[in-house]
């Protein structure tokens, strides 16, 4: 057996023993802040070397971490770790289902503030969630901890092995605002609840790769193999990716033993790469990037190509699967197969990307110069792009031709020219691609009206449209950023309604700004 194998086995618990020992130690370092009385996991990080999200499963004591790792931890801070300072996460289940009949949990996770240097570490409302438990809990029998010293901890303090990392075109994001909510859920998914797959979708320039491969960052030590793919296309005349190529990518990452020639992959089938694929996944923890989703799905979701199928089937299976690794898609729309099977509670999940926040706009535009304008003025300027840094970005050169007065930039709303750019135009044509009839006759709809519509109303406007079919609808355009978030109704974003109107009166004189997509028949 692989020596990889065993080590995933051992994997342990710190028993409120080692969390005391190492917390008394960790008090009496200057990492404590003496004003707050705790030591971030920031910190704690930069001194051990061992990632945040590592330390958080360390010290919330309810998923097994790599003896190595707490070996090193505890290394760290000049301390041995003993048979009574961890339990294997099969043992601690039983003495957790044990104390007082069920109803306590003395390995509940503990706060991350220290204890205070008066009390020697001992207080153990500072140690434990519920400090009414006090029940001693038992380590590893002995045969069991002698072996994993003897697999584990012999060769932990060599040091944690680094993984094997492949960035490919993800961009740097050392330069990063906002979206530390949905970084935290997201590491909480991929760390904790140990999903196998998940999809970030959301408009063109909402910032899901950036999203995405600052998680990979944060996340990768936790991982052996990490791997960034882009699935977008060069240029518009450029073929997708096909699907055997793509599994032939994959695996010359993934499988160090998939070497063969070009003749030789022709003649392995594809199913013999996707087993070989879900076997790489089994055998080593990957996490697998694989961004711009759209650059392999047809933007007409009524005509789907043959590769498509094999595409949407292979993610299915990644998500359903039985490996240990994690795979990460961003999509500006959800594929409806995996939309089907995700769940809050499930190991598919997906997140829809939204704009950023006003402050976190002012961050990040105060790199392209100084800009003025009251809080209801950057409301405003936000409001429109639905938060999209993209956007944003591009406009914020506009706004500078204004002295970098934004009430001067958006008094211009009555020249759609000046608020919606050309780069803008190709990303709100881009997001109308994957439209498909009925959602051209909603868009059309909503484009027209002064107030949003309730959806009996909206179905009055669209009589023949059966009920289920107009809800369907109304959840993908919402899923894809057009719809402006109202309780109970329905209206466009405002800039993706102010687009369609200049369409409308465009294509009355003759002109399209959306390559016939949009049929005529509604600018009359």
């Amino acid at each position: 057996m692989p020596r990889s194998k065993l080590r995933r086995r051992n994997v342990a618990i710190l028993t409120q023993q080692g969390f005391r020992k190492l917390r008394t130690e960790q008090s009496q370092t200057t990492m404590w802040n003496h004003q707050s009385k705790r030591c971030t996991l920031e910190a704690l990080s930069e001194y051990t070397g061992i990632s945040t999200h590592t330390l958080s499963k360390v010290h919330a004591r309810q998923v097994g971490v790599d003896l190595r790792t707490l070996a090193r931890y505890f290394s760290a801070f000049d301390l041995s770790l003993d048979g009574g300072d961890y339990v294997s996460p099969k043992v601690a289940k039983i003495e957790s289902s044990n104390v007082s009949g069920g109803s306590t949990n003395s390995l509940k996770a503990a706060p991350i503030d220290l204890p205070s240097a008066g009390n020697n570490g001992t207080n153990t409302s500072n140690l434990v969630a519920n400090p009414a438990s006090n029940a001693p809990v038992n380590p590893l029998p002995h045969e069991s901890a002698e072996r994993f010293q003897q697999t584990d901890i012999s060769t932990s303090l060599s040091g944690h092995p680094s993984p094997v990392v492949t960035w490919g075109m993800a961009p740097d994001v050392s330069v990063f605002y906002g979206r530390m909510n949905e970084l935290e859920m997201l590491k909480q998914w991929v760390v904790r609840d140990d999903c196998r797959l998940i999809t970030l979708f959301g408009m063109g320039g909402m910032g899901k790769t950036y999203l995405v491969t600052k998680l990979a960052e944060q996340v990768q030590a936790d991982f052996q193999t990490v791997l960034w793919f882009s699935l977008k296309s060069i240029g518009r005349s450029h073929a997708p990716l096909t699907f055997s190529t793509f599994l032939d990518e994959l695996l010359s990452h993934l499988n160090p033993g998939y070497s063969l020639s070009m003749a030789g992959r022709a003649k392995t089938s594809n199913n013999q790469k996707i087993r070989l694929l879900l076997d790489s996944l089994r055998q080593r923890r990957c996490l697998v990037v694989l961004d711009h989703l759209d650059g392999i799905q047809p933007p007409n979701r009524q005509i789907l190509s043959s590769e498509w199928h094999e595409y949407s089937e292979l993610f299915q299976q990644l998500g359903q699967g039985r490996h240990q690794s994690c795979i990460v898609l961003t999509s500006r729309v959800e594929p409806k197969p995996l939309h089907q099977l995700a769940g809050q509670t499930l190991r598919i999940r997906s997140l829809l990307v939204q704009g950023l926040q006003v402050e976190d706009i002012q961050q990040l535009l105060a790199h392209k110069g100084t800009f003025s304008g009251s809080r209801s003025d950057w409301d405003q300027l936000v409001t429109y792009y639905s938060g999209n840094p993209l956007m944003l970005n591009i406009v914020a050169h506009t706004i500078q031709l204004f002295a970098g007065s934004i009430t001067d930039f958006l008094y211009q709303q009555t020249n759609p020219n000046t608020l919606i750019p050309a780069d803008i135009q190709d990303l709100l044509e881009q997001q109308l691609q994957y439209s498909v009839p009925l959602e051209h006759d909603i868009i059309h709809v909503l484009a027209k009206q002064t107030a949003p519509l309730s959806l009996m109303t909206l179905q009055s406007h669209l009589p023949s449209i059966p009920i289920n079919h107009l809800i369907d609808a109304l959840a993908t355009l919402k899923g894809r950023s057009l719809l402006y978030p109202t309780t109970g109704h329905f209206s466009l974003q405002p800039l993706f309604k102010a687009y369609i109107q200049r369409w409308r009166d465009q294509a009355k004189m003759g002109h399209s700004l959306i390559l016939g997509m949009m049929d005529l028949r509604h600018a009359n």
